[in-house]
């Protein structure tokens, strides 16, 4: 599946933004937009949620702390820890994630002009493709020229995430944000094991046949099924199951990729575990998979590495 290729933490800073890049004439057949209300936020939160996701102990050295293999797309009920994360959250005095997208001026940074290969954007390619991903934009009720001056790839990493909007999918709503919404109500140190810098040099390093793969499985429908399906298969947290659904999906098509930033973020965990108190960390949960895990990664560092058990969840 071509879609993981378009860097899953880009796709939600992205998306931030999307929501001033909605076309102002909405076209029928629009997915809905976003609209939260006081009641329903306050309804979720005195609700009895149930966990969801997968979430791991990680141990060394008698310092123990816990992983949480998170998704950059959700909906809203998802932003509401059941007992068992919430349990773990309230222990952290560190929340670390991958980026802290809601930061000021975050999408801004991302969607900002990068370097192109000039044989590149002058490449019938390139310029076909630009085409129909501005088509695509319109498709999903968003105005291209919200994103005049972005890349092609960070215009395809926007149009990914609005696709998945019809199965009630939003960016809006990803786990990392509300992590991190978490950490800055319960006043915990945030900790990000990345910088927009290393993002944007992933993103200008996307070939154009990539990012033709994309756009394919953007206008088949192929891209909206398999979101859906990842989201469901996260949800239940079944790492088994998502195993065995990334291998029919190709979640991972791209494995040097998985395996750079892999070591880039045990290697930051490891260092964020060495400070004061426990640490709740929550990385995409496609770097749990595969060989070069993150968890690989870290249990070759000496680490001990367990999967909890959810309540509700066997």
């Amino acid at each position: 599946m071509n879609l993981i290729r378009t860097r899953a933490i880009l796709l939600s800073a992205l998306l931030f933004s999307a929501q001033g890049a909605m076309a102002q004439a909405v076209p029928q057949d629009c997915p809905p937009q976003v609209k939260v209300s006081p009641e329903e936020m306050k309804r979720l939160a005195h609700s009895a949620q149930p966990d969801r996701g997968p979430l791991w102990e990680i141990s060394k050295d008698g310092h123990l702390s816990y992983l949480y293999g998170t998704i950059h797309l959700a909906r809203l009920e998802w932003d509401f820890p059941g007992p068992t994360i919430l349990k773990a959250l309230r222990s952290a005095r560190t929340v670390v994630v991958e980026m802290d997208i809601t930061r000021p001026g975050m999408a801004a940074t991302m969607l900002a002009p990068m370097p192109q290969q000039a044989a590149d954007v002058s490449s019938p390619l390139y310029q076909s493709l630009l085409a129909r991903t501005d088509q695509q934009l319109r498709k999903a009720c968003a105005d291209p020229e919200n994103f005049k001056g972005a890349s092609l790839a960070s215009k395809m990493a926007s149009l990914t995430l609005l696709s998945a909007r019809r199965r009630g999918l939003y960016a809006d709503f990803a786990i990392d944000a509300a992590l991190i919404g978490f950490a800055r109500y319960t006043r915990k140190d945030i900790i990000e094991l990345e910088q927009p810098s290393d993002q944007r040099r992933v993103i200008s390093q996307t070939q154009l046949a990539s990012l033709e793969r994309n756009l394919d499985d953007v206008e088949s429908g192929k891209t909206e099924d398999d979101l859906s399906a990842l989201a469901l298969a996260w949800e239940r947290g079944d790492m088994g199951g998502i195993a065995e659904l990334c291998k029919q999906l190709q979640c991972q098509g791209e494995q040097q990729y998985y395996e750079q930033r892999n070591k880039v973020f045990a290697a930051g965990i490891a260092k964020a575990m060495a400070g004061p108190g426990p640490a709740f960390i929550g990385v995409g949960f496609l770097h749990m998979l595969g060989p070069d895990s993150v968890i690989d990664q870290l249990r070759a560092m000496g680490f001990e590495v367990r999967q909890v058990a959810m309540s509700g969840k066997s």
